[in-house]
């Protein structure tokens, strides 16, 4: 699809490059840009939300093990969490 036209060496290039993206965008036609956005969100919505549908699933299933708790009892005790696998 051709999306990345450019690259930015550090964050104030990338922010500068974005606003100048969107400037752009501010001054095209209104309905090209909607109707733009439109094909992009419905791609990314085809290509990403079986992968993105999964995703959720399998972090689901990790809220139910003993490393979740784990993670959550360390942060709460600040320290290092000790995980096991399980």
């Amino acid at each position: 699809m051709g999306l990345i036209v450019e690259s930015a060496s550090d964050p104030e290039a990338c922010v500068a490059a974005g606003l100048a993206w969107a400037k752009r965008l501010a001054a095209g036609a209104p309905q090209a840009v909607q109707f733009t956005k439109q094909a992009i969100n419905t791609w990314i919505k085809q290509t990403c939300g079986p992968a993105f549908d999964l995703s959720t699933a399998l972090e689901t299933v990790t809220f139910a093990s003993e490393d979740f708790h784990e993670a959550l009892s360390a942060l709460t005790e600040k320290r290092e969490p000790r995980f096991t696998g399980k």
